[in-house]
């Protein structure tokens, strides 16, 4: 979940729920997606194809569920 004005409705509703899946225990902004856009569209990532990058805060890893984040 990126905190945007488009995901303002949903934040406030559910986002304690939200927060819970998230091992970072934030919210993403949108300065996380820029600095990794800015890499991908750089020489440094001049020898990169195919990947998959992952900017979710750790909500896709997996995770014990015996396991508490907090």
């Amino acid at each position: 979940m990126i905190a945007t004005e488009i995901a303002a409705e949903s934040i406030e509703k559910y986002g304690d729920a939200l927060l819970a899946d998230i091992p970072c225990r934030r919210f993403g902004t949108p300065e996380d997606l820029g600095k990794v856009l800015v890499f991908l569209a750089s020489d440094a990532a001049g020898y990169m194809n195919g990947c998959h990058v992952e900017i979710s805060g750790g909500k896709r890893c997996v995770q014990n569920p015996q396991f508490s984040y907090q």
